[in-house]
């Protein structure tokens, strides 16, 4: 994806929770290291928090350190974060960051604004830029955040071409973020055509079932998806049984 033997610097806009993750394991599956994710603070005590915690805890798994959590608003610990993401750059492995730092709620809204932290790290390493945009996990109105895509449909991960820090460093300071949001926000078409995709109706009334009877939507969506697997591998079979069997005990009607 990248010309550089050093880490890239993927900077993206932000639709859904879970959309971090997952792109996390596309980026690894394309270049052979999962990136660091820079998130907030918060996500210390969310579902996310908890889902790359129980990653790491996975037994003969090597923690590769997935997580980076900052508090933006203490000036302090973003620098530290960026000296310590400047020598993961150079060892090779790639930074991702949503660039506005919270979730949109909305379709068709164009990122606005971009802290210069991140191209600064980029033009210290001489690392490459790489524009990224989630499209179709929003409705066209609303004002929720979300977790997943809405109607649980079918997202679509765009990447841009990178762009060289060289060329970053040869712009202004302003226009420096105006050609990397140019770059996010030009992804994928007119972004005011932008519409969420369509809903996996069945699937969505699964997760449904599983939230009437008590079960909190991210386990809900983990449960119904392992049980979607066409081929599941033997560990992905003893989660299922395993989740459903607690379900069972605990009041639940299995799945069908």
């Amino acid at each position: 994806m990248c010309s550089s033997d050093l880490g890239a610097v993927y900077l993206a806009n932000h639709q859904v929770a879970v959309e971090t993750v997952l792109a996390a394991l596309v980026i690894g599956g394309m270049t052979e290291a999962v990136p660091v994710l820079v998130a907030k603070a918060e996500h210390r005590d969310s579902w996310v928090g908890a889902l790359t915690r129980l990653f790491a805890e996975r037994p003969g798994f090597r923690d590769p350190g997935l997580m980076e959590l900052v508090d933006r608003e203490d000036p302090s610990a973003v620098l530290a974060l960026r000296r310590g993401l400047a020598g993961q750059l150079r060892a090779g492995r790639s930074v991702f960051v949503h660039v506005e730092g919270t979730r949109a709620t909305r379709a068709g809204r164009p990122v606005g604004v971009m802290s210069s932290v991140f191209l600064d790290l980029a033009m210290e390493v001489d690392a490459e830029v790489v524009p990224v945009r989630f499209t179709g996990g929003l409705p066209l109105d609303g004002d929720a955040r979300r977790e997943f895509p809405v109607g649980y449909g079918a997202q679509e991960y765009r990447f841009g071409r990178p762009i060289a820090a060289a060329e970053l460093r040869a712009l202004r300071f302003d226009a420096r973020s105006e050609r990397v949001l140019g770059a996010i926000n030009g992804l994928g078409g007119p972004i005011e055509l932008e519409a969420p995709a369509p809903a996996a109706a069945a699937f969505e009334a699964r997760v449904a079932a599983c939230r009437a009877a008590g079960v909190p939507e991210p386990q809900a969506v983990v449960r119904c998806a392992l049980e979607e697997l066409v081929d599941p591998s033997p560990e992905g079979r003893a989660v299922v049984a395993e989740v459903v069997a607690e379900s069972v005990s605990s009041g639940e009607p299995a799945a069908a």
